[in-house]
This record gives structure tokens, sequence and C-alpha cells, in this order.
């Protein structure tokens, strides 16, 4: 029998006052259900075709060690296709042993980017042990999967390998970053390469790695599935500042005019501080765009997430479970963890036209969990652009909209940076969860942060050889530094802004220790959360 994990205690005092939601009559009923046969996954990559899914890769294990010859061990590598029957509630394995060597160690790893589009699985990256290479490496190839034939291959027990086809071009070497797609386009957004064992050391101890984050949103087309897998590359969007970022959420959108893109939703690591980003960045076809004035203060990591558009107010709301924070809930407000901890809660953000607001829910996680989960849609669905599920268009007052699989669960909020991985294990525990109309359903409106105006800050050509940039400083401010980073992505200089007093300051930067270019990007970093950027073009006077 299934258990009920309805969690609805309110927390009427924790972030001031309750608004009640008219604008999301909703409320949360999480139900755990039983499968057969699926083990305990996280980081993985997953296609769906009717009521079958496919499941590839990711880990067996918790969250990695911090001890490098601890941090990956192969053995916790998921090296077997798993196809799931919602029917039947039940899963099988099959080992991949018929695919070519590439394509059996790249379907071992993790952390993948990955898209389906029809009835074709795209992934690329990913980051694993290469048998063949005997070293831990960011797969440079991508692979598409016929799901059709995969499904009709295993139907027929016969070989498998027909459904796939393998590119390999280093371009593809990214892991962490996240795969969407807007009309033919895919967009490759962030994430990093990691080529050797991971060490919290850093680079040069131990073992060594190499690690470059791309920086980038790179834009390419694939050939149509009759035709040999090739690949074109478009025009990337390159940012040092804004996609340095990798283990994010990348959630589909409908921005105005009900515009498709997507937005990127924190993400780690910032230049500055091994905390994550709180601000969103926007991808729309053709052009990326930030804002800078909403923090997103609940949910930092790679979860599970669920979109939702409601054509009848314009409004996007996007849904986030448990996973990892910079901030959570406490008796009087948010406490803020600069580890980073594990948390239960199920977040809210809601942007109607270009605002933002951001909700926490009164229901809560069964556990610490949803880190590196996914959630998969339940068929059926009313959705715009095959990822957004239409509100409007739901009529009945309670709906099933998917399942919550795997992930990361943990019994301590910083298993992690107390060295107690051994506490997280990967979850093997399916959740379902159902939209139940109510009225009366409340959740609280996180605070927005203050934060200083645009017209506080100014920045001129100062003398002959200098820029001169004018910011405010508040009394509460910890910490503030700066980046001073190229339009071709190169970061100059990073640094901290020391002993401010609060007011309006000024600070001036010698243009001659920069190579000679046409613009540079200045970035001001607010207590490692509000950044603030402003160009200087040397040919111009000011700006």
């Amino acid at each position: 029998m299934m258990r009920l994990l309805l969690l609805s205690c309110l927390l009427s005092t924790v972030l001031g006052s309750v608004k009640a939601q008219a604008d999301f009559p909703y409320r949360l009923l999480i139900i755990e259900k039983p499968l057969v046969g699926l083990p305990g996954l996280h980081s993985y990559a997953y296609g769906q075709l009717g009521s079958n899914t496919f499941f590839f890769g990711g880990r067996t294990n918790g969250i990695h060690a911090r001890q490098p010859f601890r941090a990956f061990p192969p053995a916790a590598a998921n090296e077997r296709l798993y196809c799931l029957d919602w029917l039947t509630d039940s899963a099988f394995s099959v080992a991949l042993d018929v695919l070519p060597q590439a394509m059996r160690e790249q379907l071992s790893a993790s952390n993948f980017n990955f898209h389906q589009s029809g009835q074709h699985l795209i992934i690329s990256g990913g980051y694993g042990f290469s048998e063949s290479r005997q070293q831990f490496i960011t797969y440079p190839q991508l692979l598409r999967i016929d799901l059709y034939k995969l499904k009709e291959n295993l139907q027929q027990q016969t070989s498998i390998a027909a459904a796939f086809e393998l590119l390999v071009d280093t371009f593809f070497a990214v892991t962490g970053g996240q795969l969407g797609k807007i009309g033919t386009d895919y967009y490759l957004a962030a994430g990093h390469l990691f080529n050797g064992r991971y060490n919290p050391m850093g680079p040069n101890h131990g073992p060594g790695f190499e690690q470059r984050y791309t920086n980038q949103i790179r834009v390419f087309q694939l050939s149509p599935p009759n035709e040999p897998l090739q690949h074109t590359v478009g025009k990337a969007f390159t940012d040092p500042i804004e996609l340095h970022r990798r283990d994010y959420n990348l959630v589909p959108q409908l921005f105005e005019n009900e515009q498709f893109g997507y937005t990127l939703f924190s993400g780690v690591f910032q230049h500055t501080a091994d905390l994550p980003y709180l601000h969103p960045v926007d991808v729309l076809p053709g052009k990326m765009r930030t804002y800078h004035y909403f923090l997103q203060q609940l949910s930092h990591y790679h979860s599970a997430r669920v979109p939702l558009y409601d054509r009848r107010t314009g409004a996007m709301h996007n849904l986030f479970f448990g996973g990892i924070s910079r901030f959570y809930p406490g008796t009087d407000g948010l406490k803020s963890d600069s580890d980073v901890p594990f948390v239960n809660t199920i977040s809210r953000v809601t942007r109607e036209g270009h605002f933002h607001s951001e909700y926490l829910h009164p229901e809560r996680m069964p556990a610490l969990l949803g880190a590196s989960a996914e959630f998969l849609l339940q068929s059926g669905l009313p959705l715009l652009h095959n990822e957004i599920i239409s509100l409007a268009d739901i009529n009945s007052d309670s709906v099933l909209l998917g399942h919550i699989v795997g992930g990361i669960r943990s019994e301590l909020p910083n298993a992690f940076t107390t060295n107690q991985t051994e506490k997280t294990a990967a979850s093997a525990t399916v959740y379902a969860l159902y939209l139940v109309r109510d009225s009366s359903a409340e959740a609280q409106l996180v605070p927005r942060i203050q934060l200083p105006l645009p017209n506080e800050f100014s920045i001129v050509k100062h003398k002959r050889h200098g820029v001169q940039i004018t910011f405010p400083v508040a009394a509460t401010d910890s910490s503030l530094h700066y980046l001073v980073s190229t339009p071709t992505g190169e970061l100059l200089e990073k640094g901290q802004l020391n002993e401010l007093e609060s007011g309006q300051q000024r600070v001036t930067f010698d243009l001659r220790k920069y190579p000679k270019a046409q613009k540079l990007h200045f970035t001001l970093v607010y207590n490692h959360s509000f950044f603030m950027t402003l160009s200087f073009d040397p040919t111009l006077r000011k700006r």
C-alpha cells in the first residue's frame, strides 16, 4: 500500500507575512510510489516514450567523497540501461556490451547534458572513468539514441546497437551543463570540462586535474535522423561572469508574448567564493539576458523542478524540490550557511512579465533529498512546447503531474563538508507529485533583498589612463569584490575592495595594466550575492 506523504505544516512565522496564493491556488501532494527493479540513481540521463522511461548512466552511491581516491569509484557508476514500464511499475536492466567501447564508456558517466527531441534522446559530454584511457575524463562526444528503435529492439530481443549514433568532437566535452532546444538550434548551456580525479585542494595537489568552465552557451544544429550524424556550430554567447556556472537548473520558460526559451536558475561556483549564483540568466532565440535585481534565495543546485504556465494570468511558475541551498528557513527568517547544505524545502519562483517573486511552500520533501534528481512528466498532460505544463488546460481538481526519481538522499545537512559522505546515498524511492486545487492554499512570500539602485552606479574616464567607478556602500555590506573581464570571455583581474565606509564611494582602475580592448566589463559583487556590471569603451569619454 502506498505510504502517504502529505506534508502540510504552515510556516506562519518563519518568513513574515503570509500571502494567500490567488495566483497559484494549489497545494502539492507527494506520495511514495513503490517500483520494482529500479536502483537508486542520481546524475543520470533519461528519455521517455509512451509508458516507458529509459535511464542511462549516473551513479548508484551518494555524493562524491572529498578524497581523490574515493571521490568517484568506478564500481558505483551505472553501466546498464534501465527500462521502466509505468503500466506495471517495474523495471528491467540490459547490458550495453553490444555497443562500441566509446559509447559504452560515455554511457557509464554522470552529469550529462541531455535533451529529448521527439523520439530521439541527445546525450553529450558527461564525466567518468574511461577504461580505454585509464583516467577520468569529460567525454568529447555526443550520442543520438532513437528511443523507438530501442524499444522495438528490446521487445524483439534483438541487438540495440542500431538505435545509437556517435559523434566525436571536443566541442561536446562539457559536464555539469544542460542542453535545451529552441526551434532547430540546440543550446549547450554553461558547464565545465573536468579531466582527472576530483581534489578539493585544487588542480596542482595530489593526482591533479584540469578544469575549465566553458563560460559559454554553445549553439549547434544536428543533421536529420535519416542522415549521418553531423553537427553545425552556430554563434556562441560568451560571458566569463554570468556563465561561469554548473550544476544549476535549466528550466523551460514562456517569456513575454509567450516566446519560448529557458532560464538558468542559480548554479555554482562564483569566481570570488565557493558559493552559488543567486540571479538567473534567460536564454531566448539568439540571445541571453540577466536579471540582477532578482536574487533566488532557495534551491541553488540541480534538482527536480517543474515548469507551469498560466495563460489566463501570464504567470510562469517554476517549482523546485529539495536539493542543496545556501539559505534555508529558520525560526526567525532565512538562515545562511556558506557550506550550502542539503535541504528539504519546496520553493517556487513566479515570473510575471519582468517581475520575479519567490515563495516557500508549506509542503516539505520527506527527507533531505532532491539534489541531482529529475522530474519525469506524466504522459497525457496538456503541454506547451512539449516541456511546460499548461495550467489553464487542467480541468480536474487533482492531477498527477509526474514523478521525482532518484537524486541524492542525505542523513545530514552538511554531510559533504564534514566528510561524512557515507551518510548519503542514491535515492531508490520514487515520489508521485499531485497538484490539488485549493483556493485556501498559502505559501510564504520570501522577502526581497534590498539592493542598490542602478542610478547609484556610474563609470567615467579618469585622467589619462584611468577609469573611475562610483558605487554605493551600505553599513550592512560585509564584503565587496570586483571582476574585470572582456566581451570575448577573458577574466583579466579579480580582487576585493577593503575598508570602505558607507555612502557613495569611488574607485579608480589603471587601464594600462589591461590589454588594449574595445570594451572592458567591471563587475562589482556585493556580499557574494548581488552583481552589478558596468561597461567601459576606451574610445568614449564616458558611458
